[in-house]
């Protein structure tokens, strides 16, 4: 099966303006994203993005590049968009990693997690990570997955997605017990999408548990779309604001 990553780049950022072309020692966010996607096992690499800039900086670096639709509300929508563009040229492939464009110290072997997992039958797959931090648990912006027991690959197929932490402790235990009690899973927001499948999702309207949540993985499963997750262990950092910039500066440096 053949695989391609798109890196998803939009200029526009609310909390961070332009942060896929700010520096961490000497390259843009959005070049170190690219190198460490490039030494994973997939069959290309490319950059989606809808701003000159950015496509210029990239094209200097040696990267594919594709241009897209800014008005494009999310980054599977740009990735569906350099999709449609790259077979419109006569490139075909079987699934569609989106590495999202701050995940500029991702480990390739973690995107080679996902790949080395990924079967014919697969519509999407994902990541998922063990909550070890009790201060996670009940933080919104930290995403839980509730997942069915696994397979024989140690994959899992999710039946839900939440900001709050489910499951609810009915016994109200205290959080460091609940982590002990049962293992909750945050979701790591890396996926592959079956080609076909990424075609379908994208034109589906926006669901109820969705506009709730504000996930739109949601959508997907009320839909009857299965997603399929494995975890890791992996740990990076991304950048969502001037703080986590500032730290990545800081992380580049030691």
């Amino acid at each position: 099966m053949k695989t391609v990553v798109i890196i998803p780049a939009r200029y526009g950022s609310t909390r961070l303006p332009a942060k896929m072309l700010r520096k961490v020692g000497e390259k843009a966010v959005i070049e170190h994203t690219f190198s460490q996607a490039a030494q994973s096992r997939a069959d290309a690499v490319v950059v989606a993005t809808d701003h000159a800039e950015i496509a210029e900086v990239m094209q200097k670096a040696g990267a594919k590049v594709v241009l897209t639709d800014s008005s494009l509300p999310s980054g599977t929508d740009r990735c569906a968009q350099a999709l449609a563009q790259l077979e419109a040229a006569g490139e075909s492939y079987d699934y569609v990693v989106n590495v999202q464009g701050d995940e500029l110290f991702i480990p390739p072997a973690q995107i080679d997690l996902i790949i080395n997992h990924l079967q014919p039958e697969m519509q999407v797959l994902t990541l998922v990570q063990a909550i070890k931090e009790a201060a996670h648990l009940h933080n919104p912006n930290v995403v839980k997955a509730v997942l069915a027991s696994p397979n024989a690959n140690n994959l899992r197929q999710a039946l839900y997605f939440s900001r709050a932490a489910i499951p609810y402790f009915r016994d109200q235990a205290e959080v460091s017990q609940q982590l002990n009690l049962h293992t909750y899973y945050k979701h790591v927001g890396m996926y592959a999408f079956k080609s076909e499948i990424l075609s379908e999702l994208v034109k589906l309207p926006v669901s109820g548990l969705e506009r709730v949540e504000m996930l739109e993985q949601l959508r997907w499963l009320e839909n009857g779309y299965k997603i399929a997750a494995i975890e890791t262990h992996f740990s990076h950092l991304s950048i969502d604001n001037l703080a986590d910039l500032e730290a990545a500066q800081a992380q580049y440096k030691v």
